[in-house]
């Protein structure tokens, strides 16, 4: 598996994942590591941290493979990049997270929201109710209904609603619980499913 935006010249991470099958069944599929030639790090809300296990925010990533910038178009590049030490890191709009030495993408930098004050990513929320053993996938959505809020879509095993009901209200912070949890028969797929 590879990763990396066009800035950073396609491909910036890889890994092998033919011997990683029980770990992507529990974390989902990893992107890798920064390849050796080039620095990685994240920015979170306390300035840039070290890629290390445990720490999320956006992935930055600095070096030869890293454009010059966009032409003709200051306002962009003060937003895309940020300097550290005298280094020029492209901030990839990607926010990840570190475990084991590897980095999952947990979302895009413009799919977080803020709710009651807290920015929330609401993947967060689905990944949450797919532990419940009724659910078989869950999609959790953003709306703005006067005042932002999230609505979560479950397919069922059993329709037993009120049971994930129930169970997100015991694991969910008030800021992350869904306005409701709706039960659907299928999701809309595209040809390739």
């Amino acid at each position: 598996n590879v990763y990396g935006p066009t800035e950073v010249t396609i491909n910036c991470t890889a890994v092998r994942l033919d011997n990683q099958i029980a770990d992507i069944e529990t974390n989902g599929v990893t992107i890798g590591t920064v390849f050796d030639h080039l620095d990685g790090t994240l920015l979170s809300e306390s300035g840039l941290v070290a890629l290390s296990s445990g720490q999320s925010g956006e992935l930055c990533i600095a070096g030869s493979q890293v454009m010059n910038g966009y032409y003709d178009d200051d306002q962009k590049n003060k937003d895309v990049f940020i300097y550290d030490n005298d280094k020029k890191y492209y901030k990839t709009g990607d926010i990840v997270e570190i475990k084991s030495d590897n980095i999952y993408i947990l979302c895009r930098n413009d799919d977080l929201i803020k709710i009651k004050g807290y920015r929330i990513n609401p993947n967060e929320v689905s990944k949450l109710l797919m532990k419940h053993d009724d659910v078989k996938h869950c999609e959790t959505i953003h709306v703005n209904d006067g005042e932002p809020c999230l609505y979560s879509f479950v397919k069922l095993k059993n329709q037993s609603i009120s049971q994930i009901k129930g169970y997100a209200s015991m694991h969910l912070p008030s800021h992350l619980m869904p306005k409701d949890i709706i039960s659907i028969q299928s999701f809309p797929t595209n040809n390739s499913g």
